[in-house]
């Protein structure tokens, strides 16, 4: 199956952050392990600067996005391997963001 993957959150301002302007349309080939490594690829990206652990936990509306970015690629790429758990380097999930995002 095809998939168009995007991801929404809603701020405690009420502000409502998006990734539909850069979804990802992707072919599933494992339906498992996509949440899982969604909520990861956003964690690392809220927690793995310095920028963002200096106002943690009043991060950005940009800083959402960019998280939410990194868990819907990493999700992505997951998906595309067989098997629950996640292969994905960073080395790897960094070049495939910086190609989706040009």
């Amino acid at each position: 199956p095809t998939q168009l993957r995007w991801s929404m959150a809603c701020l405690r301002n009420g502000e409502i952050v998006s990734t539909y302007s850069t979804a990802i349309h992707q072919e599933v080939f494992e339906e498992l392990g996509g949440g899982d490594s969604w909520l990861s690829g956003c964690i690392d990206g809220l927690v793995n600067t310095a920028a963002s652990q200096a106002v943690a936990p009043h991060w950005t509306a940009d800083m959402w996005r960019d998280a939410m970015r990194r868990g819907d690629m990493l999700a992505t790429l997951k998906q595309r391997q067989v098997g629950d758990f996640s292969h994905v380097m960073r080395g790897t999930l960094d070049a495939e963001l910086a190609r989706h995002c040009r």
